[in-house]
């Protein structure tokens, strides 16, 4: 079968991301034996209509697929929303290609399948993982077979390697690469944490899943080799999982490093010492993203977190003993934030000058989370309560305006503070066409790791 598969990813903020989910699938479906063409909207958004409309004539495919990865970029004060790209992709190819069964999926859709599918008007949807699961439409498909739904509901498996390694397509890669972009790999899938707002345990399970580490490596050996990678971003929810597991990757890096600095979404563990950071930077991580999202002890647990701010201080002060940068992420005016909580946390981000904070004001309410069911609980939401259109929390013993205005007058004067949280976009965005590589915001901080400027922008 001949499928056309598209990338509806169009946010910028704060880079353009390679659409590994979508390029996984491919992969799959190509084990399968079918003919697939990816089409991702982020590198076509400056090509004719016309031009696009051309291509899929020319591909004829009998099926297409589409990914979708953000509903909007959860941020209150400037929100924007990205599932009109599908509703237009459904429509042009239903212009096009009459009668061919479009198939939904990613991680945006997995959150709210059933609203999603019947907002873009597409056939199908498979909701979580779908490198078995999508084959499997196909195939049902293909026989004249009716599927059980509409929506297929990948399982999570506990065990194996679902991870496609050689899965990137090189036009796309090379075009990710020019922006200045962090190619992703994904070592692992599956979160155990409560953080009461994430839908990662819904969309991977908690069951921790780890590649085998001679794939990751080989990945980014891939990677460096044929498409000439020069920073890789590992895409796991928490790079150092509670269990430990992550140390077996840093074990073979040790061994078999194939020279490609990396970056990761960390949690401040008290597992992590020094000797494990150092660990960490002799096998090239550059920088860390970091997620404590509360700024005060009362704050964090509230979240859902099971550790202290005093954590948060720590694992700052090892990693930039090791000269690595960390972007701290918080969320104020979640769940238990008062006005002295606020106060508390501002204060507790000061004390953070080894690194960059990025403060958002409310938490995003998504379905399948303890936050959703808090919600409903304080009638914040109803069960009837549209979501695909943002509704965020924000704690009903704190005033929104209150916040924002002690935000504005407090974050401004801090200098390692960015606030609001997309600030930064124009400049980063500059500094990318000027051949700078790398997360950026590390530029922030003093005598942080830089990654050299691309030698064809330099040039």
């Amino acid at each position: 079968m001949k499928i056309l598969m598209f990338s509806s990813n169009t946010a910028c903020s704060p880079y353009p991301t390679y659409p590994l989910g979508c390029s996984i699938i491919c992969s799959a479906l190509r084990e399968h034996g079918h003919e697939v063409k990816i089409m991702d909207m982020m590198v076509l958004k400056d090509t004719p209509a016309e031009k696009i409309s051309c291509e899929i004539r020319k591909f004829s495919p009998d099926l297409a697929g589409i990914s979708i990865r953000n509903i909007d970029n959860v941020n209150l004060l400037e929100q924007e929303t990205f599932l009109d790209a599908p509703c237009k992709l459904v429509e042009v190819i239903r212009s096009i290609c009459p009668g061919i069964p479009v198939v939904l999926g990613g991680s945006a859709f997995s959150i709210m399948p059933e609203q999603i599918l019947d907002l873009t008007g597409a056939d199908y949807g498979i909701a979580g993982e779908g490198e078995e699961a999508f084959p499997k439409l196909v195939s049902m498909l293909q026989q004249g077979l009716d599927p059980p739904g509409k929506i297929l509901h990948a399982s999570q498996k506990l065990t194996g390697n679902l991870i496609r390694g050689d899965s990137y397509a090189t036009e796309i890669t090379e075009f990710y690469s020019q922006q200045g972009s962090i190619l992703p790999i994904q070592t692992k899938r599956g979160c155990p944490n409560k953080c009461v707002y994430c839908t990662y345990p819904h969309i991977e399970g908690r069951t921790i899943r780890t590649r085998d580490p001679e794939d990751v490596v080989a990945d980014m050996t891939r990677l460096k080799q044929r498409h000439n990678a020069d920073f890789i971003f590992f895409t796991d929810s928490v790079f150092n999982d509670s269990e430990g597991r992550y140390m077996e990757l840093v074990e073979h890096l040790g061994k078999n490093n194939p020279g490609i600095p990396w970056t990761a979404f960390f949690q401040p563990h008290p597992g992590l010492n020094r000797n494990i950071v150092k660990r960490l930077a002799d096998c090239g991580l550059h920088s860390v993203e970091l997620g404590p999202d509360a700024t005060s002890d009362i704050t964090l647990k509230a979240m859902g977190k099971n550790f202290p701010f005093d954590q948060v201080l720590r694992c700052n002060s090892l990693f930039a003993s090791h000269n690595i940068a960390v972007a701290n992420y918080f969320m104020m005016g979640g769940p238990g934030e008062t006005k002295e909580t606020a106060r508390e946390g501002v204060e507790n981000i000061r004390k953070l000058d080894m690194s960059v904070c990025f403060v958002f004001i409310g938490v995003r309410i998504l379905p399948n989370t303890p936050l959703y069911r808090m919600a409903l609980s304080e009638k914040i939401i109803t069960k009837d309560s549209d979501l695909i259109s943002p509704v965020y929390y924000f704690s009903p013993m704190l005033e929104q305006k209150w916040l924002e205005d002690f935000l504005g007058q407090t974050l401004s004067k801090i200098k390692h503070c960015v606030y609001p949280p997309n600030s930064m976009d124009d400049g980063i965005r500059i500094l990318r066409s000027m051949g700078y590589r790398g997360n950026l915001w590390e530029m922030m901080v003093k005598d942080s790791k830089r990654i050299p400027m691309s030698r064809v922008q330099a040039s």
